[in-house]
């Protein structure tokens, strides 16, 4: 029994870690997320990946906040509805020097065009691309998985 507290509080803790600001710099965004990932992998035993083009983006602090939480927000979406066993998050630039982050898993997919009433994650996740006016786009197949991308300045 205190075995199983000691493990819900450090749980408990790794959660809040999540909740926190987080810290974005230069460099903060992929080291941000790679944390994420690490973290992810652990608590739910699923492969994250990180993927990058380049190992800075010059954004503002906002964008950078806005665009994690958006990973972040995909990433318990995909844990909790996907059932799949890995997620990979790409980073790309566009050929407009705009830049693009992908969230995929490999869990169960859904009918895009079926969603009447979307639950709140994938309400936020649009809600905070407008923040930044960035276009996400949610691309779902039956039994092939998820892609959520955002692409942002």
């Amino acid at each position: 029994m205190i075995e199983q507290l000691k493990i819900s509080i450090d749980e408990s803790r790794k959660l809040a870690r999540g909740l926190s600001p987080v810290a974005l710099g230069e460099y903060g965004l992929i080291n941000a997320v790679n944390e994420l990932t690490d973290l992810y992998s652990s608590m739910y035993n699923i492969d994250c990946e990180v993927y990058s083009e380049c190992e800075a983006y010059h954004i503002t602090n906002n964008v950078a906040t806005q665009v994690f939480r958006i990973i972040q927000e995909a990433m318990n979406n995909s844990v909790k509805h996907s059932g799949g066993k890995n997620l990979n998050i790409v980073f790309s630039v566009n050929s407009d020097s705009s830049h693009k982050v992908e969230i995929i898993d490999n869990g169960k997919g859904f009918k895009t065009g079926a969603v009447e009433n979307p639950g709140m994650g994938l309400s936020i996740l649009k809600f905070r691309g407008q923040l930044i006016d960035s276009i996400v786009e949610i691309k779902s197949t039956i039994g092939s998985g998820t892609t959520i991308t955002c692409k942002f300045r």
